[in-house]
């Protein structure tokens, strides 16, 4: 995994566990960086892209496929969604937020896997400036997901999605600076408040 300095534009990850409201918080940050004045272009993972509409098929089928299958294929879309839609904006200048990123894979295919085989696939993609990890008990987000109805993913096992709250707090040690916890049990707008003065503090907002 390699950096993005290379770009003009500020590249961010939003990463937390189902119901953590990763894609609240997304909308809520997009929302308000372009009321700001700011170019961003929201996304997330999996992408719209050929690999991205194949995974989304798999999470929502009865078959669960080899966890070495979702590794490669998660790797596969992150670099298809790279080339084709974060690297265009952000050398345009434009802001880029993701929805899961990187550290979603080290975190999910990571537990079936060894994590440090899962970094090798991902070693084309560039790491963000800023990763912002919603944090959330696990029973909290569960509570979450039972409450929104609708299709639950066939990663959403209650144990599997308990060993991957663990994992991604453990993995989030070992990004430093880069990567900013957010208590994400806290009502979106403070998130949102939050991760602002913190874009702030690094000095990555205009003036």
């Amino acid at each position: 995994m390699s950096s993005t300095s290379q770009t003009r534009g500020i590249f961010i990850a939003v990463e937390g566990i189902d119901g953590a409201g990763t894609t609240t918080f997304a909308h809520g940050l997009h929302a308000t960086l372009t009321a700001s004045g700011l170019s961003v272009h929201r996304t997330a993972e999996p992408s719209s892209g050929p690999v991205g509409r194949l995974l989304r098929e798999l999470l929502r089928s009865a078959d669960t496929p080899d966890p070495a299958v979702y590794a490669l294929l998660f790797a596969a879309d992150r670099r298809h969604h790279w080339l084709s839609e974060i690297l265009p904006n952000l050398q345009k200048g434009t802001w880029v937020i993701t929805d899961r990123y990187v550290l979603s894979s080290l975190a999910y295919q990571g537990i079936d896997e060894d994590v440090a085989w899962v970094s090798h696939c991902n070693a084309r993609a560039p790491l963000p400036g800023v990763i912002f990890f919603l944090d959330l008990p696990y029973d909290v987000a569960q509570a979450r997901i039972q409450n929104r109805g609708g299709l639950r993913e066939n990663l959403e096992g209650a144990d599997f999605q308990e060993k991957v709250a663990q994992r991604y707090r453990d993995l989030s040690r070992t990004f430093g600076s880069s990567l900013v916890t957010l208590d994400a049990s806290l009502p979106p707008q403070h998130l949102v408040r939050t991760a602002l003065m913190e874009l702030s503090v690094r000095g990555l907002l205009p003036g």
